[in-house]
């Protein structure tokens, strides 16, 4: 009531403490949903409520309102349903992915080097006066291709990590794309 601000926060500040922001505002400042999220997306860009807590905002909403401004919606890479708002961020980090594979595999296979100079191909190694020999490799494994390409959107619980540091929760590190609990 006398515009003080509150601190929200939970281990990572990513699913749970965006997910009780988010619906506070739906609840006390009358945003839908889809507004809430995007208004708290703005503020902290790596939120990501789990799937199951999109459920019971939804469910939320719409016992609210009457009407969910969120759908969730079946997709081809998860066997439960998720937010519709998710279904764009999957299709950019598919991109991403494939994007990436393309990179990872153009950098395997390299164009021959032209051919230097006689005075600097003969060039020796201060350590021993070794003439220099260089070999280029060709690699020999398969690209990986697209049809094994799979993204995990709901995973297990992952066990918890040491507490050496506050920040070794913020390693990056290879995750699915969401997390269901």
């Amino acid at each position: 009531d006398r515009g003080g601000k509150t601190l929200v926060h939970c281990m990572a500040g990513v699913s749970r403490s965006a997910s009780l922001v988010m619906i506070y505002l739906v609840k006390y400042e009358r945003m839908t949903l889809r507004q809430a999220y995007h208004y708290v997306k703005s503020a902290r860009p790596v939120i990501r409520p789990n799937v199951g807590f999109w459920k019971q905002m939804v469910d939320y909403e719409k016992r609210l309102r009457g009407v969910a401004s969120v759908t969730m919606v079946m997709t081809n890479q998860c066997d439960l349903p998720i937010p519709d708002i998710y279904v764009d961020d999957l299709k950019r980090a598919q991109e991403r992915e494939q994007q990436q594979q393309k990179v990872s595999v153009n950098s395997l296979i390299r164009q021959p080097i032209p051919a230097l100079s006689v005075t600097k191909r003969r060039g020796y190694s201060a350590s021993n006066l070794r003439p220099i020999t260089t070999t280029l490799r060709r690699s020999t494994s398969p690209a990986v291709s697209s049809s094994s390409m799979q993204y995990s959107l709901l995973s297990p619980s992952p066990s918890r990590k040491p507490r050496d540091s506050l920040f070794s929760l913020y390693t990056s590190t290879s995750r699915p794309f969401f997390s269901a609990f």
